[in-house]
Order: structure tokens, then sequence, then C-alpha cells
């Protein structure tokens, strides 16, 4: 009785390993595999001695896709009369107009602009390209919705 166990084991064993052996080979010819580019497959064909390198066809010439300039976007605020300059800069920077407000507020002081902000509706142009400086800012501010 203990042979007939041992040579169930086995096989059972050998089914498994053989059933094993047959889904990953199921599943290797299914998953996906990383594709080669075109002059990959041309160095590898070369390398390995199948076509001499005077066979081997030209690559294309691949222009880079032109990059598209980001959207520059309009922001319209209103300053009004009575607003500190630190509530102005932190409206200004919660509308994605300025990423820093104390930097703002900080350049007004140097300029001595803090009391000299004129009430009004402002809209300024936002280029991603090129940041609004706090000095463009506090000029807007003090010339005056037009």
């Amino acid at each position: 009785m203990e042979r007939h166990t041992r040579g169930g084991l086995k096989l059972v064993l050998g089914l498994g390993v053989g059933i094993g052996l047959m889904v990953g080979a199921v599943a290797a010819a299914y998953l996906p595999r990383p594709g080669l580019t075109d002059d990959q497959v041309r160095e590898r064909a070369r390398v390995l001695g199948m076509l001499p390198a005077t066979q081997l066809p030209p690559a294309p010439a691949v222009a880079p896709a032109p990059k598209e300039a980001p959207p520059k976007t309009i922001v319209t605020y209103a300053v009004v009369e009575g607003m500190s300059f630190d509530q102005i800069a932190a409206m200004l920077k919660q509308t994605g107009v300025l990423p820093d407000a104390q930097a703002l507020t900080n350049r007004a002081r140097e300029r001595n602009a803090l009391e000299q902000v004129k009430a009004g509706v402002y809209t300024i142009t936002l280029d991603p390209a090129k940041p609004v400086t706090p000095d463009q800012l506090i000029d807007q501010l003090l010339k005056g919705s037009s």
C-alpha cells in the first residue's frame, strides 16, 4: 500500500508540473512584450550577422513634432476700495496670478506702493512661458483699471 501512495504522489506531481509548464507556455505566448524600435531591430540583425551593414535599409528621418506653446490664461480681478495690499496679494495668489503673495507685498513696500493702489477691475494675461513679475502687477495696480 505504501508503494501505491508513492506512485500516486509521483503521478500527481508529474501532472502538476506538466500543467504548470503548459499554463506558463500559454501565458508567455499572450503576455505583452516590450517592442523594439526599427533602429534596434536593424542593429540586432547586423550584430547577429543576418544582414551586412551595407544591405540594411536606412532609418527613416523623423522630424520631432513641434512643441505647442502652453495656452495663455486671461484673469480678471477686482480691487475694492478699502482692501489692504495683503488682501490683494492673497487674492492674486489664490487666482493663480503669482506663486508668492508675500513677495508681492514686500516689493510693494520697497516701492512705497502699499497705500497707492487704485480700486477697479483689472485684467491680466498669464503666459506660462513668461511669468508675470511683482513689478508688473504693482505697476498695473498703481495705474488703475482702464
